[in-house]
């Protein structure tokens, strides 16, 4: 099944699911890192930068306070994940 959807749409989808993966201990953030690197190319450039100062910032919240972001397999794939975009 092919599913059309205009950039905005895209964008309010993939913020959404990175805000509800951010944090959590589960499979999903590395299928949220997936869904970001596959649709990357989809979003202008101040949508997913965007993005990205987001998960920068929960990272810096977590390592201030001495915790991770999720389990700490979960904070070093977020960790390596925007690292690509420094």
């Amino acid at each position: 099944m092919k599913i059309e959807t205009n950039r905005d749409d895209l964008y309010v989808f993939l913020t959404c699911t990175l805000r509800y993966a951010l944090g959590r201990s589960s499979y999903i953030v590395s299928d949220v890192i997936n869904l970001l690197t596959k649709y990357e190319c989809c979003l202008e450039p101040w949508q997913f930068e965007g993005m990205i100062r987001e998960i920068r910032n929960e990272l810096s919240r977590c390592e201030r306070n001495k915790m991770f972001c999720g389990m700490e397999m979960d904070h070093n794939a977020w960790r390596k994940f925007v690292e690509k975009y420094s």
